[in-house]
């Protein structure tokens, strides 16, 4: 067979077609395997799975986009679809908030859920909607308090009680006044200090 084989395509064709059919085989098996480059690889686009069975992509360092726009703006990665974590979205080195590092969001924020948080910190809360377990802040706001009031959760819920932190203040300033420095006040004073602080 062999010898027919030569005799139809010469020794030099047969050879050659061994040869390729071989290198065929050998690459392969060789790309099943973990291929390394130890330099740059630079692509238009890079594809990894198919419809209907995923691949995985490990990057083991950073993501960044090193291009810039006009007058060296800059450029950031960019999703251009729905983005599944299933793990935990931080910043900085160290997860958690042992750190100065806080997680940035440079933009209004949408969340189409709830928001669970172990404090909340802001200059000036605007959202009508926004609620914690027990306090919502449209309820809040149709209270009405007047200046010199503070909400208040009692035993009939939310209400209007008058914020005696000020007074408190003014009170013991009062008595500070009257006393000048004396160990002792009398029961007029204190009372007189009570009446133009509380009533």
């Amino acid at each position: 067979m062999l010898n027919q084989m030569k005799s139809a395509f010469g020794g030099k064709k047969l050879a050659f077609f061994l040869g390729l059919a071989i290198a065929i085989f050998v690459s392969a098996q060789i790309a099943q395997a973990t291929q390394v480059i130890n330099d740059a690889l630079q692509v238009n686009s890079l594809k990894v799975g198919q419809q209907g069975e995923g691949g995985v992509t490990y990057f083991n360092g950073t993501i960044i986009n090193e291009t810039t726009g006009d007058n060296d703006a800059n450029n950031p990665v960019t999703f251009g679809d729905n983005v599944r974590v299933d793990g935990r979205v931080y910043r900085g080195a160290t997860a958690g908030t042992s750190d100065s590092l806080p997680f940035l969001i440079n933009d209004n924020v949408e969340v189409a859920g709830s928001v669970t948080s172990n404090t909340l910190t802001a200059g000036t809360v605007t959202a009508t909607s926004l609620s914690t377990g027990s306090i919502n802040l449209t309820t809040l706001d149709n209270l009405g308090c007047i200046e010199g009031e503070i909400a208040y959760y009692g035993a009939d819920g939310w209400e209007c009680a008058p914020d005696y932190g000020a007074s408190i203040v003014s009170f013991i300033a009062c008595l500070n006044t009257v006393i000048a420095g004396d160990t002792n006040i009398s029961v007029a004073d204190w009372t007189a200090c009570y009446a133009e602080t509380f009533e």
